[in-house]
């Protein structure tokens, strides 16, 4: 797949911003607000990514279902007649209806506009009025396949046939969250959240790669964790963020914490996996939050949220827990929208981040530029991280 060049845009744009991203400018404010942008991002981004669609959990039987998007690309995953996982770009080869809708369990796959046929390989096998149109090849018109893969009960598609694999896009995710004392393969998919932001999809990842806001927003956060000991890394796909349990000395604080942080982990770990999906874990006992950020429009976000336990976890903690998650997280969303309204306002066409607090924006910024632009290193080179990031 390949993106269009800078003269869809207005010149100044997509130009070389290399220099200015290295000196600590953020990318220009229409990045965050005119179409153009996404247009190219569906394409360069998101259409060239693994993206998390679900948990494996949810598809255990033949005929299960889940429905997904990568960008603006509807995506069908399923379980085939042999119990194999299946992928599909989720749009009927007649009229472009979308096949499936939600979640479930199906002996065959219909569309619900004129009742094409297919099966759990996605072979189209029934079209109504076949009989009066004997030149119809059914064979070339099943639903286009697309590339699935799993890693422990996390369920990823690419639309990119020459994607790398899976394994070689997670990087070091796997061994990162191992040795913050989380067993993926003991966890359980317990609760579910999809919402709407009226950001920009980069506001989102942005404001997840730093904690300098911490301090005047997150009163219940800081009762857990340090800003000042939060430590900022990088790898490959893995923007990182790391801070230890803060250290509580008496009882009185010990009660205070939001929930009981006594556990297997025991420091917290924040994760973006390029370029939509967080794994964070907090510490106490084995927890992983999963959050994907899948762009509608310029100005507008689907967001979904699941929250995974070990399967042995006290039913309070997870109470708990999940209450005070999602207290963090509506504590961000007035910031963010006030950030995407000033973005959008045109008002100020980029800003200064402070790179011993935010250079993980810079990084993520850089990864976007050069997405966007065609700049894209040789799978496995390490030249453009260290000389570009």
């Amino acid at each position: 797949m390949k993106i269009g060049n800078s003269s869809n845009t207005d010149s100044n744009s997509l130009g070389d911003w290399s220099d200015r991203l290295t000196q600590g400018w953020t990318l220009s404010s229409a990045w965050y607000s005119e179409p153009t942008f996404l247009k190219q991002e569906q394409t360069a981004i998101f259409q060239r990514t693994w993206q998390y669609a679900g948990n494996i959990q949810s598809l255990t039987q033949p005929g299960d279902y889940l429905t997904h998007r990568c960008g603006d690309v509807p995506i069908l995953i399923v379980r085939n007649a042999a119990n194999e996982l299946r992928a599909f770009i989720n749009i009927c080869r007649h009229r472009a209806c979308e096949v499936a809708s939600g979640a479930g369990n199906t002996k065959m796959l219909q569309c619900p506009y004129h009742a094409w046929r297919y099966n759990l390989d996605g072979v189209l096998q029934v079209v109504p009025g076949y009989d009066l149109n004997p030149d119809l090849d059914l064979a070339s018109l099943g639903l286009l396949p697309v590339k699935v893969d799993t890693w422990g009960p996390f369920i990823f598609v690419n639309l990119d046939s020459d994607a790398e694999p899976l394994k070689a896009h997670l990087g070091i995710l796997p061994e990162l969250l191992l040795s913050s004392g989380v067993n993926i393969e003991k966890l359980r998919s317990r609760q579910k959240f999809v919402s709407e932001m009226s950001v920009n999809w980069k506001v989102i990842a942005e404001n997840y790669l730093e904690c300098y806001h911490c301090t005047f927003n997150h009163p219940s956060l800081l009762k857990i964790l340090d800003p000042d000991a939060y430590a900022l890394s990088a790898v490959g796909n893995a923007l990182i963020g790391k801070v230890p349990l803060r250290q509580i000395h008496s009882r009185m604080q010990s009660n205070a914490s939001p929930y009981d942080t006594d556990g297997d982990v025991k420091e917290s770990l924040f994760v973006l996996l390029w370029p939509n999906c967080t794994f964070t874990t907090m510490p106490g006992q084995g927890n992983l939050t999963v959050y994907t950020f899948n762009p509608v429009t310029p100005q507008k976000t689907h967001t979904f949220c699941e929250y995974f336990f070990d399967k042995d976890a006290d039913e309070t903690f997870i109470e708990r827990f999940i209450d005070f998650d999602n207290r963090v997280g509506q504590e961000d969303v007035k910031l963010l929208e006030s950030v995407q309204s000033g973005l959008q306002s045109g008002a100020m066409s980029h800003g200064r981040l402070l790179l011993d607090r935010e250079w993980l924006i810079q990084y993520f910024q850089k990864l976007v530029y050069r997405s966007l632009t065609g700049a894209v290193p040789a799978r496995g080179s390490d030249q453009f991280f260290s000389t570009i990031l």
